[in-house]
């Protein structure tokens, strides 16, 4: 399936059922399944595919903070 070729009612359909938070997420999730008829996880990269949804790209502090450690070789055990 070429999900930037879909039509534009279609288009219109996933986001007023993305954006309808009366549902909630799971059942919103389900009626997209039913739609694409492909699994969960197909369907949330569609979502970010089609702009939706954005991909979570952000480094959490922690994470920063553990790339900037430097590993000693004589330690056994990384601090």
């Amino acid at each position: 399936m070429d999900i930037k070729k879909l039509p534009q009612k279609d288009l219109d359909y996933i986001k007023s059922v993305y954006n309808n938070k009366d549902l909630t997420w799971d059942e919103r999730i389900k009626e997209l399944m039913i739609f694409f008829g492909k699994s969960e996880r197909t369907v949330r990269r569609y979502l970010v595919e089609l702009g939706f949804k954005e991909k979570f790209d952000k480094e959490s502090e922690q994470f920063k903070k553990a790339k900037e450690k430097s590993l000693t070789k004589r330690k056994s055990v990384l601090l």
